[in-house]
């Protein structure tokens, strides 16, 4: 287990406080207040990217702060975090297959889905 003491650098917040929490806060809402069309025409344009929030299916803060900890926690270069287990799998096959490959597994591959 790695140390989390590694973590008092961290900026997960800044972006949303003055100052950075010491219990980053749940973030419920679905969507967020724009400045600006303009604002909303880039954060359309890039909606896994670091430029802001606009739509909580596209980036959340509260996923952006838990994707950092643990992609610092395990030293990686990135993380992914999906809201369900199938967008999960679906990711993974959509990004790893190509036409005409073939997936090999059993008839139900997540419980309750068949």
């Amino acid at each position: 287990i790695r140390s989390a003491s590694r973590m008092t650098d961290d900026t997960i917040g800044r972006s949303l406080f003055e100052q950075e929490p010491l219990v980053y806060p749940l973030v419920a809402s679905s969507t967020f207040r724009l400045r600006s069309a303009q604002e909303g025409a880039v954060l359309s344009e890039d909606r896994a990217g670091d430029c802001g929030y606009m739509y909580s299916r596209w980036r959340n803060p509260t996923v952006a702060a838990a994707a950092d900890v643990i992609r610092r926690l395990e030293e990686a270069a990135g993380t992914l975090l999906f809201p369900s287990g199938m967008a999960a799998i679906t990711n993974t096959f959509l990004t790893t297959l190509k036409a005409g490959d073939h997936v090999v597994c059993q008839n139900q591959i997540v419980d309750g889905c068949e």
